[in-house]
């Protein structure tokens, strides 16, 4: 039970660190796409400026990967962010500005 509270948990908070990134990466507007789920894996799609991201949050290793499509180059991987990091990073963030 708790191990599925905390994949709905990491999911939510991937999808929306997944908008907060696709729209930071490249331009400031983003559209989510569609969502699946399989196991410990999510994957979220979004259009920013005319291009396809993709994003996967693997719970497991607790990391977001955002992907960027190219019919030519096939997919780039654009980022790599460590879930416990981040969360460590605004934990210590918050401190600082106490």
């Amino acid at each position: 039970m708790r191990e599925r509270v905390l994949i709905g948990l990491l999911s939510l908070g991937a999808v929306m660190l997944g908008g907060v990134l696709a729209a930071g990466l490249l331009q400031p507007e983003a559209e989510a796409g569609v969502v699946s789920q399989a196991g410990t894996t999510t994957i979220l799609t979004a259009e920013v400026s005319n291009e396809d991201i993709v994003l996967i949050l693997d719970a497991r290793t607790e990391e977001i990967l955002a992907y960027r499509t190219d019919l030519q180059r096939g997919m780039e991987l654009l980022q790599r962010v460590s879930l416990p990091q981040v969360f460590s990073d605004a934990r210590a963030r918050t401190v600082e500005v106490k």
